[in-house]
């Protein structure tokens, strides 16, 4: 997902990208409560026929499934923060709080499309000055990275004419 907003009187842009949720954190947690509901009735009712091993192996893989849940979840809660304004260029990372944090200045500050040599391989849309090159939006999908590249042209004339 893909938003962002202008202010003429500060001369300050902002894009701010993130990964789309399918489910909230709250679903995720009721999914897991009912596969644990589920399983541990299954894993009880063997147990109790006298086949005791199937209830620790039930306790590891319900463990398993709730970290995968949670690697999941933290994946989709991160953003990246652009902030642009007439001397610099500031991306800013990180899932609850700024986790990194790069400065350009605006001037040096190119983006760079990388189309795909393959089949199958993603289009990467690059932030790179004369020391420094990371990538943006590598968790959107091919059709908002094209809104991304519209967006940040967008961004950067806006800039250009109000420097003017």
């Amino acid at each position: 997902m893909i938003s962002s907003e202008f202010d003429q009187s500060q001369r300050r842009g902002q894009v701010i990208l993130q990964p789309n949720r399918s489910w909230s954190w709250r679903s995720n947690v009721v999914l897991l409560a009912g596969l644990s509901a589920l399983s541990l009735t299954i894993a009880t009712a063997f147990a109790l026929q006298g086949a005791w091993l199937i209830l620790p192996m039930t306790l590891l893989e319900l463990t398993v499934v709730a970290g995968c849940i949670w690697y999941c979840v933290q994946k989709a809660y991160r953003q990246e923060v652009l902030t642009f304004s007439d001397a610099e260029l500031v991306v800013e990372t990180g899932h609850r709080e700024v986790e990194k944090q790069y400065h350009f200045e605006r001037f040096m500050t190119r983006f760079n499309i990388t189309r795909p040599a393959h089949r199958g391989h993603r289009k990467r849309v690059m932030v790179s000055s004369r020391d420094m090159e990371i990538e943006i939006g590598e968790f959107l999908a091919e059709e908002e990275k094209d809104e991304l590249v519209k967006t940040l042209r967008a961004m950067v004339q806006r800039l250009e004419t109000v420097r003017q």
